[in-house]
Order: C-alpha cells, then structure tokens, then sequence
C-alpha cells in the first residue's frame, strides 16, 4: 500500500473475500513420519553437534535476519524471564558464538532495513520482503479501524513523525499530540492507540530501535522503493504469494494452520492455498486432524530428502501436531 505524507487514511473498501477456485490436484500419500520430518526441517534448527563454522555451507542462517527469513515470522512478546521471545527464537538457531545483542543488531540494523513490526494475532517482527505480502491485511484493518482513528489525531501524528527526520519514539509522539498525558504500561493513551493502529494499516512504519525501544516512521521514508513498490502487485498474485511463504515456513499446513498463522479470513486463507497450487495431501491420522483439515505443502518439497528429526536435537514427538497449534 503506498501512501504519502498528506494523504488521509485509506478509505478504499475493505478486500472483499474471493472463492477459492477449483483445484484438479489428486492428493499425495504421505505417512506421518514424514509429515514430522518435514516439520521438524522447517524449523531450521542446526544439529546439536554441528561444527559453528560449516553452518553456512550446510545451508543454516548464520544471523538473526536469516533466521527470521527461514521462518518468518517472530512474536514480540514483552514478558520476559530469561531473555526477549525474538532472541531465544534466534539463538537457538544461530552459531553458538552469537550473543542476545548480535540477534538485536541483526533485526534492527543501523543505517539500512532488514525487518519491519506488525500483527497478526500479537505483535511480530517480519523480513522486510514480506511488507508487500501483507497489503491486504493491512487494507482490511484500515477499513475495520476507521471510526477508531480521527483524521485531525492522524494528521497530527504523522506530522509529527515526518519532522522528526527519522523513527520517533512514542513518547515524543505523545509530548506533541494530545493533551501531553503518556502511557504508563498497559495503560495506552489515545495517541499510543491511534499511532499503532497506523503501524497496522501502512500509514506508520516500525523499521528500527533506539536500543529496546520501537521507533515510528514513515512508509516512504523507511521502506525501500522496490518493497512499497511490490506491494501494488495484484491481489490473487499477493494471496498466492502469501501461502507459498506460509507453506515454506510451516512445511505442511492445513487452512486453517495459515488462517491463523497470518490472522486471515477463512476464505483468503483457502483461495491463497488454491491460487498457490500447493499439493494436498492424504495423511495418516494425526492428532488434531480430520477430514475437514485436508493439509498442503510446497510440491518441491516432496522432491527432496527430509533430515531426520533427531539429527537437529529436537525431540519431535508428535510435531506435526505440536508445531502447528492452530489446527481445531
């Protein structure tokens, strides 16, 4: 979605939901073996025993913005006991020389962009390759929030931001906006509320930090060209898109394993499956599943050898069901 720094928040319709066209592709057989196999891969977590130095020539991210390519997508989530969700993601698939401020300084990068903060279901930071692939997301939220952002807060903010020359924090947003109060914890103030509803409709962008802290910013400030640019693709291109990124990252899904995994309607969840020519699949039973599920995968991943599970140090037990929580 491009915009520009007077431009008002989109009001086009929200993307109205599309029929899943019909697919002739006869299912494949698979065993739940390599259902496990083939989840636990996914997960590009290094063998326990891997020497750090070959990690790249065998092909696992040797940094935090490879890993979160492999995967992508990571939960921010602020409770924290030992370390951050992003870097206990990140180290654990990293050369054991990597330190919590590498996985920091990889994400959020000085001087260029390497991942951009939104939300699916909570918070998550994502590969700035994938800003165009969530377009329609964001198109529906402008069109579901709009009585929740008044045009004159929204001006004011994004004024606010496009004369701070770069990311602002909050806080500064808030000096400025408003009535001067500042959110204290869960405690949002209006401008804390409406500045991150524009994070989630495209107006405002989280690009970088000021250490900890999450800095806001304009779209066509802080994105790449070629990024904003991709994002105009048409929109079967981008759904299709979307679900062969959450086939590569989930191995084998079900509709509504990438409903959930991108907060999707049930409808665009299922025409992305189809517009993506997955390959559905027979499966033997697996917990969770049943007839309704009919799971999917990438049709190059039934071309290649799959790892064992235990070679990676991960006790998979039943993975394919313990990987994909959002199976009901």
């Amino acid at each position: 979605m491009q915009t520009s720094s007077d431009s008002s928040v989109r009001t086009s319709p929200a993307p109205r939901p599309v029929r899943a066209p019909a697919t002739s592709a006869r299912p494949v057989s698979v065993s739940r073996d390599w259902v496990r196999r083939a989840v636990v891969a996914a997960q590009r977590i290094p063998p326990v025993d891997g020497a750090d130095a070959g990690l790249r020539d065998s092909g696992f991210a040797t940094d935090a913005a490879d890993v979160l390519r492999d995967i992508g997508l990571i939960q921010l989530d602020p409770l924290m006991r030992v370390s951050t969700a992003q870097r206990l993601t990140c180290l654990t698939r990293l050369p054991r020389t990597h330190r919590a401020d590498d996985v920091d300084g990889s994400l959020w990068p000085q001087g260029r962009v390497a991942a951009f903060e939104s939300f699916t279901k909570v918070a998550c930071v994502f590969p700035i390759e994938d800003w165009p692939l969530l377009r329609l997301r964001r198109e529906r939220q402008a069109a579901g929030h709009r009585r929740e952002m008044p045009v004159a807060m929204v001006e004011q903010i994004r004024q606010v931001v496009s004369e701070a020359g770069r990311g602002v924090q909050i806080g500064a947003i808030e000096s400025q906006v408003g009535d001067g109060e500042r959110t204290t914890g869960w405690n949002w103030t209006q401008v804390k509320v409406v500045a991150e509803l524009m994070v989630r409709t495209g107006e405002l962008v989280i690009t970088a930090r000021d250490g900890t802290t999450r800095l806001f910013d304009l779209p066509q400030r802080a994105l790449p060209a070629q990024v904003r640019e991709a994002a105009e693709l048409p929109d079967d291109e981008l759904r299709a898109a979307l679900a062969r990124r959450a086939a590569a990252n989930l191995a084998v899904m079900t509709r509504a394993d990438f409903a959930h995994h991108y907060h999707l309607t049930a409808e665009d969840a299922a025409a992305g499956i189809a517009l993506a020519g997955l390959v559905p699949l027979e499966v033997e039973e697996v917990e969770g599943w049943d007839a309704r599920h009919e799971a999917y995968c990438l049709p190059e991943l039934l071309d290649g050898e799959l790892p064992d599970p235990t070679a990676q140090g991960v006790l998979p037990g039943p993975a394919a069901h313990a990987a994909h929580t959002a199976v009901e």
